[in-house]
């Protein structure tokens, strides 16, 4: 992969996909959001300008030298049906740098993080909130002790009753005029500041990703439970099976579909690595009831941007419709319900 142009899903897993060749050219069908396919080298799938680069940044040669390692792994399973004891660590180790190596982690930080900064740009923005604030027990102990030193310095001689009503009407005065130019103020500034902190996020997220794979550090809570899974291999008939852009699919204990990205409590997780393979992590022995279609379905709909696919039966083409479909689901509502008990917001 060293050089401009990236693989965000590396070749050597496209290759367990393969439509053909065609003299030295490996090629895949490609499907797209957009509702496009063809059939492409996969040489030109998957892959972006300087995608593992941001500036002086790079992750590019890490990334190419540990594809050496893994692709060795992977191609072991392919060829015997079964995770070799020798090499389940680095099988582990390759599942959670897919996870965070790919163009599906890289829009999923970014979207659920600017979804953040949306929900609170739009709870703080607003009278309700700068009122609340300025009425919080600190800043109102502020305001009460500069009243008083005021009036004094205005009427010494006042009794305790005038200088309890002078006190309160002065108080009510100065917090009506300070909200007032609070949320002019903030109204002006918030757009400004909030569009500032997006533009730093979409950078910062770049750099924690090529960070995290120069590393090659798996030392996490999340790599430590992928390891406690009981791992093993699921054959399908040859064809059968997509990859998509998300590379690795969780399920949870409550059967929700997640990407692991932000779920470390997983009941399984499903990799396809060929077209009739599937690597399969489970907290137990139970075995996975799914169909090809059902597979697919999960694949697909957790992908956004793509999926590979050996042929373009009518099973897998529709499946195109579902790309993005459930991406960005997973993230939106426990967002909105910190937001929510944040700051009172009910939508």
């Amino acid at each position: 992969m060293a050089g401009k142009r990236q693989h965000y899903l590396p070749r050597f897993l496209q290759r367990g996909f393969l439509s053909r060749k065609r003299k030295r050219e490996e090629l895949a069908f490609v499907f797209y959001s957009n509702g496009k396919h063809y059939e492409h080298s996969i040489k030109q799938i998957a892959v972006e300008s300087r995608f593992y680069e941001i500036d002086e940044m790079t992750a590019d040669d890490v990334v190419t030298d540990l594809e050496g390692c893994y692709a060795g792994i992977v191609d072991r399973i392919r060829k015997s049906g079964k995770i070799q004891s020798d090499d389940l660590n680095k099988l582990v180790e390759f599942i959670d740098h897919l996870v965070l190596r790919t163009k599906n982690s890289r829009s999923l930080l970014g979207g659920s993080t600017g979804y953040l900064v949306d929900k609170v740009e739009k709870s703080v923005v607003t009278t309700d909130f700068i009122t609340n604030l300025l009425k919080s027990g600190s800043f109102q102990d502020r305001v009460i002790e500069k009243v008083i030193a005021s009036i004094l310095k205005e009427k010494p001689e006042s009794s305790p009753e005038v200088l309890r009503e002078l006190i309160r009407d002065k108080i009510a005065q100065d917090n009506a005029e300070m909200t007032r130019y609070a949320v002019e103020q903030a109204r002006i500034v918030g757009p400004q500041f909030f569009s500032s902190v997006r533009g730093k996020l979409k950078n910062e997220i770049v750099k924690t990703q090529i960070n995290f794979l120069r590393s090659n550090e798996h030392t996490s809570e999340k790599f430590k439970k992928y390891m406690e899974l009981k791992w093993s291999v699921k054959e399908y008939e040859l064809g059968d099976l997509i990859l998509g852009d998300i590379g690795v699919v969780g399920i949870n204990m409550h059967g929700d579909v997640i990407p692991p990205l932000f779920e470390s409590n997983f009941y399984k997780l499903i990799f396809p690595i060929s077209s009739n393979l599937l690597v399969i992590g489970s907290v137990d022995d139970s075995s996975l009831d799914l169909t090809k279609n059902e597979v697919n379905t999960l694949l697909s709909s957790m992908s956004i941007y793509l999926f590979v696919a050996s042929n373009m039966s009518s099973d897998i083409s529709r499946l195109s419709k579902l790309i993005g479909c459930r991406s960005c689901e997973f993230y939106k509502e426990t967002i909105d319900s910190i937001v929510r008990d944040r700051f009172g917001i009910q939508r």
